[in-house]
């Protein structure tokens, strides 16, 4: 037989439940951030395989000289 404490669902202080809401704010808006960060790896992404595509082509492409 295991004895589980009560889930805490407030804190004995309102100090700590306005911090957590804090928290909870700070976090979202870091996620937001770092969703705008991927999308910007994102398109840099492809600018630099477009530009490999076009280096490669170059390469490959025959030279009229």
């Amino acid at each position: 037989m295991t004895v589980e404490a009560p889930k805490r669902t407030a804190w004995p202080d309102p100090r700590i439940d306005d911090l957590s809401k804090k928290v909870d704010t700070g976090f979202a808006k870091v996620d937001e951030r770092f969703d705008k960060v991927d999308e910007r790896f994102d398109k840099l992404m492809w600018r630099l395989l477009a530009f490999a595509g076009a280096i490669v082509a170059a390469q490959v492409a025959p030279h009229p000289w």
